[in-house]
């Protein structure tokens, strides 16, 4: 039987459909509603905060009093940040600016509470061959990425083969996301499309 683990994530681009300002005051709104859901509904497990900590850090700056909040659900492991300070394009910066970004971003999550160990890339228009041997230097031994790339392999290696990481492969959430609005429903459309299906909303990230 196959098993589909479905995680509550936004993918936050901060100055790419709007400005930088809007994307503050959207998300000052939209993780304030995040954190209150997670604190009032203990079925709604966990939320995956987009792999970065540079949103998180936007929103502590519009709403400080929810920083105490914030690292208990950051501690309890029901809201997963970092382990990137930004999402990075792994393609076309220097590859001491991604070990960098990483390594920035894990210190940032490690100060709410945990950092989440997953190579979270799900928006990269083009890979470094050296991302598993970077990944594996911060002790992260998966990856979840996106375009290019062959979904159906067991083990993405580092340029020379030396060096490998598990590939997570992500739903079209862009197309996927849309008729998930809640863990009832969620059930529901999974089960129509096959009975083969083992379907869990509650497994988070690690």
């Amino acid at each position: 039987m196959n098993q589909i683990h479905i995680i509550a994530h936004t993918h936050w681009d901060q100055e790419w459909y709007f400005t930088r300002q809007d994307s503050m005051v959207l998300a000052s709104s939209n993780f304030a509603d995040v954190i209150d859901t997670l604190e009032q509904d203990p079925a709604y497990t966990c939320y995956h905060l987009d792999g970065q900590m540079a949103v998180v850090e936007d929103f502590l700056v519009i709403n400080p009093d929810y920083r105490a909040r914030l690292e208990k659900l950051v501690r309890g492991k029901r809201i997963f940040v970092g382990p990137w300070y930004t999402q990075t394009d792994t393609y076309n910066v220097h590859g001491e600016s991604i070990i960098r970004n990483l390594k920035y971003g894990i210190f940032a999550a490690r100060t709410l509470g945990h950092a989440m160990q997953v190579g979270y890339l799900p928006d990269t228009f083009g890979h470094n061959a050296q991302m598993p041997t970077i990944l594996q230097g911060c002790n992260i031994d998966n990856i979840v990425f996106w375009r290019g790339i062959d979904h159906d392999r067991q083990a993405a290696s580092s340029y020379g083969g030396r060096r490998q990481v598990r590939p997570l492969s992500p739903a079209r959430w862009h197309s996927v996301t849309a008729r998930l609005k809640t863990s009832l429903q969620t059930r529901a459309i999974c089960r129509e499309k096959s009975s083969r299906w083992s379907i869990s909303c509650a497994r988070g990230p690690k």
